[in-house]
């Protein structure tokens, strides 16, 4: 959603309440979490219950495009400009899809708000909220780097004796590395 200074993100308090229908995209924001019964409606829902699409971003058509054309080409641009790969979503069972209305177009901003949806179709949620999302690579990286670690500062111990602040290094690694595996869970 775009407020007057640029985008909006997140919860907006009593304004976007669990369960708020949306029959026009431009109410949609980053992170939000849909119900869509339809291609033309959707309910607000919570990350944690069942839910059809989430919505990693936006993106922009070309001026002068028309609604009934951006319904066509919105899709293609949102697996473009947001890939789902991108926000941690496994391109084996993701797609991308979008959402558009008429007051994209009548602005002229011709935003278009991108979705990610199951390729089966099927809901997602609940207590599988993080069902398919992927470890991104930089997590991956320090998880490597840190168990990496543990076997360089083990088999020193064993060869040489212990060092103290080759075990404190070691510490500090594990607790960035579980960090970044927090932080992104959340």
């Amino acid at each position: 959603m775009l407020g007057a200074h640029g985008p909006v993100y997140g919860p907006l308090g009593e304004y976007r309440r669990p369960g708020m229908r949306f029959t026009d995209a431009a109410a949609l924001q980053k992170g939000d979490c849909l119900g869509a019964p339809s291609p033309r409606v959707a309910r607000l829902v919570s990350y944690a219950g069942t839910h059809d699409q989430r919505v990693p971003g936006l993106t922009r058509l070309a001026p002068g495009t028309t609604l009934s054309a951006a319904k066509g080409l919105s899709d293609a641009a949102c697996a473009r400009d947001v890939p789902p790969k991108d926000h941690g979503y496994a391109p084996s069972r993701y797609e991308a899809a979008s959402r558009t209305g008429r007051s994209a177009r009548m602005s002229g901003t011709h935003l278009v708000v991108c979705t990610v949806r199951k390729q089966n179709g099927a809901p997602w949620g609940g207590t599988d909220h993080e069902e398919g999302v992927a470890m991104p690579g930089s997590t991956k990286t320090m998880g490597v780097i840190t168990v990496a670690g543990l076997v360089v500062v083990t088999a020193y111990t064993v060869a040489l004796g212990s060092n103290g602040w080759l075990w404190f290094g070691w510490v500090v690694l594990g607790l960035v590395t579980l960090g970044m595996v927090a932080s992104r869970s959340t």
